[in-house]
């Protein structure tokens, strides 16, 4: 009704809008952000707006927050280290980055240090041979042994080997009576071994193969008796072979030697020598000759004696009666006595030693000595 009590008509042309809504589903790492706000945690978030009808606008967010990692490592390597495809050759703190199952930052440090190997090198001279780290070497030449050392890193040692080698020789002497080697004075036979130092400071061992030539001294009676004609090959002694000198001095320097023919004189002194083949000497031995004056010997033609060398029976016949029969040895001691008083007889020598002996036979007016040889 207006004002006039009448009818009053009002038109309504309505327009109704309705409001709006979205959801929306957001995955992110750390935080998220959405219509200026800001989210750290997972969650169900409601923002309103006005939509274009201007009606409210209502957006439900459905928000996963996922998380970063990170982790630290720490290692000791040497001479280098290789990680995550990088290698690292000085000790450092070193970063890197991947993503992790979540799809977020994984962050990885490195705490890295770095030891050094170390090296050294040996050079060493040796005789024969030489150990080395339980090894033993006979040849000269460069080798390598890998230790650890105290960072636990390899320590190689190169060794520069030089093996010199000990030397020898074998020396063979014959001397006589002793031979100086070295300083020493050997007067036995034997095998000696001298060592001293090669020019490579090496042992070099001299072996000496040693024959010391002993000459026996001839033996006799030092005083003996003869018949007046009797030469030096009449003197018994042994051996027989020896050389006879006149004077002491020439048979101290084995000059002027005399003939086995000299003739004896009464009272004289003769001196021999023993050589051997390879031209040793002996002592000298001395024997003084005292000759019987006076004193018939046997025709030379009626007196036999054999055999002569023997190793058993002594014969002798003589045209002249022959009483006695004496042997001595070269010492001139009496080793026979045997009375005959025939023209013939022997004498058993079997039992005598082998050597030299002087046979002595006598008749009332003659006697005649004979060297005669037992085997």
């Amino acid at each position: 009704t207006n004002a006039a009590g009448c009818v009053h008509t009002t038109t309504l042309n309505l327009t109704i809008n309705q409001p709006t809504s979205e959801t929306i589903t957001e995955t992110a790492c750390s935080s998220y952000t959405y219509g200026g706000q800001t989210y750290t945690a997972s969650g169900t978030y409601t923002q309103t707006s006005t939509n274009a009808a201007g009606c409210v606008h209502t957006t439900t967010l459905n928000l996963t927050i996922n998380q970063p990692t990170a982790e630290t490592i720490t290692e000791t390597a040497c001479g280098s280290y290789t990680y995550g495809g990088q290698t690292y050759t000085a000790s450092g703190t070193y970063t890197q980055t991947s993503t992790n199952a979540a799809g977020c930052v994984h962050t990885t440090t490195l705490n890295l240090t770095i030891n050094q190997p170390t090296a050294e090198t040996i050079t060493e001279t040796a005789c024969g041979s030489y150990d080395w780290f339980g090894t033993n070497y006979s040849q000269s030449g460069t080798y390598t042994h890998i230790s650890t050392n105290n960072a636990g890193c390899d320590h190689t040692t190169t060794l520069n080997l030089t093996i010199n080698q000990p030397t020898a020789e074998t020396i063979t002497e014959t001397a006589c009576g002793s031979f100086d080697w070295n300083g020493t004075n050997y007067s036995q036979s034997g095998t000696y071994t001298h060592v001293s130092t090669n020019n490579a400071g090496c042992d070099h061992i001299a072996t000496l193969n040693l024959t010391i030539e002993s000459v026996s001294t001839p033996e006799g009676a030092a005083e003996q008796t003869f018949t007046e004609g009797d030469t030096v090959a009449n003197i018994v002694i042994n051996p027989t072979d020896v050389i006879w000198y006149a004077t002491l001095a020439d048979a101290q320097s084995m000059t002027n030697p005399i003939s086995s023919t000299t003739i004896l004189e009464n009272g004289a002194v003769f001196y021999a020598v023993n050589t051997s083949e390879s031209g040793c000497t002996s002592d000298i031995f001395s024997v003084t000759t005292w000759v019987t004056l006076g004193t018939e010997s046997f025709d030379a033609f009626s007196l036999n004696v054999y055999p002569n060398p023997t190793s058993g029976d002594i014969n002798f016949t003589s045209t002249k009666e022959i009483q006695m029969v004496n042997m001595y040895n070269i010492l001139g001691q009496e080793v026979v006595s045997r009375t005959v008083n025939a023209l013939e007889g022997h004498i058993d020598a079997s039992g005598l030693p082998a050597g030299t002996y002087l046979m002595k036979l006598s008749s009332a007016d003659a006697s005649q000595t004979v060297k005669v040889i037992k085997k």
